[in-house]
């Protein structure tokens, strides 16, 4: 019986994926840590300065991606190796935190270029834009090319020309928020043209500068993600470009997009999972009407960051009713010039919050003075099941005993933020 529990546990630990229980399994016995070291794929350093190239390839033989995260200072960046350090670990792809050298991405390129899919850079420095050129010379099957909020020495975009000239299975390009300036609309429409591109996020520019880049592409049909928060957004143009992205399932913008982009939104984007809007440059755009069509349009919708001009009950009770997968929902009403007309929302967050009490985990409601009573606070606790991240911000209660009766439900709750509120010590 014994042996046969040990084959059990050696033929199913190959199928297990979650780390902790691949963890736990591999301390049973020596065959079984054998066993998780040959069939782990994927590894996590947490701390980039923590381990070395050698003791991870010993430790994990056949990896395919790796995760490096961590900023170290000179003396630890040295002692890891930095990516070049990490060659013989690196398989399918890899993703960092911390200081990557040029001489680190030109080693990469040498010994992993033929084979290396993925690629993100997220929040790293020290590099420049001659070695992001090896990366594309030598890198020709990339999917994924991440260098978010990366600062990079900007030389030029002859990386960005190769890319578009000789690369065909680009699907995701990212350097948003990165410090390269220097790019040629022509090379994007060229990717867009060449490369099954879904996503696609740059620094800033106006939205009507890159209206080639969207003719270019290959089927805006496929488009999954549309991040245009830190674009000059024109309303017609937006609403046109909305219309041809059906399977759009990420949308970020800002409220320029007004009632009449969200009822595009509703009406096209059904497939849609997140969407953001923050608040632009012009006041009076999104109220309920946009965010009750939007919510009867956009089922799938599972998280929702908004920056409304105004909301009554109704529009919380249908969010609430016809998003049955919403996961995260984050509420801001700002101070303008429309007067809010149906304060306080205690029963539209009441209605919103039984219609989502399975699914919901993060709430947040920055609103007016008057917004939330303290029978809207016992509501919030008593219907707030699994919600495990809230901040209630501004216009919240009428005196202590609401805190109180919030605080008796929230069984699940881990973080509260209380902001601008009328509590005492």
């Amino acid at each position: 019986m014994a042996d046969n529990s040990f084959q059990v546990l050696m033929q199913t630990i190959p199928y297990i994926t979650a780390v902790r229980d691949r963890n736990a399994a591999a301390l049973v016995c020596k065959g079984a840590y054998r066993t998780e070291s040959d069939t782990r794929d994927h590894a996590f350093v947490p701390f980039c300065y923590s381990t070395n190239s050698r003791r991870l390839s010993a430790r994990f033989p056949n990896l395919r991606s790796l995760t490096l995260n961590g900023k170290p200072n000179t003396a630890a960046a040295e002692d890891s190796g930095g990516l070049g350090g990490l060659r013989d670990a690196v398989g399918g792809g890899i993703r960092t935190w911390m200081i990557v050298r040029d001489s680190d991405l030109y080693i990469l390129a040498a010994v992993k270029g033929k084979i290396l899919r993925v690629l993100k850079l997220d929040t790293c420095s020290g590099f420049s834009t001659n070695g992001l050129l090896q990366i594309a010379r030598t890198c020709r099957k990339l999917t994924t090319l991440y260098l978010g909020k990366s600062k990079i020495s900007d030389l030029g975009s002859e990386w960005l020309h190769e890319i578009a000239m000789h690369h065909t299975l680009l699907e995701r390009l990212d350097f948003y928020l990165s410090s390269i300036i220097h790019f040629n609309v022509d090379d994007l429409e060229r990717i867009a043209r060449n490369c099954p591109l879904t996503s696609l996020k740059i620094t800033d520019c106006r939205l009507d500068s890159l209206e080639g880049v969207f003719n270019n592409a290959l089927s805006l049909e496929e488009l999954r993600s549309l991040d245009l928060l830190y674009a000059y957004v024109v309303r017609d143009v937006l609403c046109q470009l909305l219309k041809s992205c059906p399977n759009l399932e990420v949308l970020q913008t800002v409220n320029e997009i007004g009632d009449e982009g969200l009822a595009v939104v509703g009406e096209y984007c059904r497939w849609l999972k997140r969407i953001r809007i923050e608040r632009g440059y012009s006041p009076n755009l999104i109220t309920q009407k946009g965010l009750i069509l939007l919510a009867e349009g956009c089922h799938k919708l599972e998280s929702v960051t908004l920056y409304v001009d105004d909301i009554n009950n109704e529009a919380l009770e249908l969010i609430g009713c016809h998003l049955q997968n919403l996961v995260e929902f984050n509420l801001v009403l700002l101070d303008g010039d429309i007067a809010s007309t149906d304060l306080p929302l205690d029963h539209g967050v009441k209605a919103f919050l039984i219609s989502c009490q399975k699914t919901l985990t993060v709430l947040s409601l920055y609103l007016r003075p008057g917004s939330i009573t303290d029978f809207g606070l016992a509501n919030i606790g008593a219907y707030s099941l699994n919600i495990r991240k809230m901040a209630l911000c501004d216009g919240i209660g009428n005196s202590d005993q609401g805190l109180k009766d919030l605080c008796k439900g929230c069984p699940s709750l881990q973080e509260l933020v209380l902001r601008n509120c009328i509590f005492s010590d």
